[in-house]
Formats: C-alpha cells, structure tokens, sequence
C-alpha cells in the first residue's frame, strides 16, 4: 500500500476524536490498561480502513470505522508487516519456538 498523502491525513485526523471516542464506549468495559492498547490496535486498523475505503471512493464515517477496526482489534487480528525483513513485528521475522527442541546430555 502507498504511503498517506496530506489530504488523506488530515482527513483521517478530522474524523480521529469521533473514531477514538466510539472506540472508547466499544472498549469500555476492559480495565484501563487494556483498554488503551485496543484502542491504540483499533486505531491503527482505522486508518488502514480509512486509506482502502476512501481510495475506493467510498463513504467513510467515524462510527463506521470505528465499527469495524473495533471487531479487527477483538478477533485478535494484529497490526504489522508480511514483508519487511526490517520490522521486528513483521511475520517473517518472527522467532522460532525453541519449546520443540530436547538437548541430549
């Protein structure tokens, strides 16, 4: 996916108090702690959502993004790259279970 432009920004930014203010009534009953990290997760999944529906032309509110980044964040569905080899949360980058091995003595 192509980076944000500026107009794709602001607009997002524009539509972010009414995005985190639903999120917070979805997430409301967690404890605190936890209650920030979906948001912060759900929020980052707003966006992704935001920038694929606006660039298929199609019409974005904040409760409908909300909505749904809401149901991403509680299927478990995480925020981070397949490709880059760079990112340490991308999938390719991901440690292997040393659980499995038995050493011999």
């Amino acid at each position: 996916m192509r980076p944000a432009t500026d107009s794709e920004n602001r607009t997002f930014q524009s539509l972010l108090p009414g995005i985190e203010g639903r999120l917070r009534t979805l997430f409301r009953r967690e404890d605190p702690e936890s209650m920030e990290e979906k948001i912060a997760v759900a929020v980052g999944h707003a966006f992704l959502l935001f920038l694929s529906a606006t660039r298929r032309n199609k019409r974005v509110t904040a409760g409908t993004v909300a909505f749904y980044s809401a149901r991403m964040t509680i299927s478990g569905r995480q925020l981070r790259s397949r490709w880059t080899k760079c990112d340490a949360l991308a999938t390719k980058t991901d440690m292997v279970d040393v659980r499995d091995s038995t050493t011999h003595s």
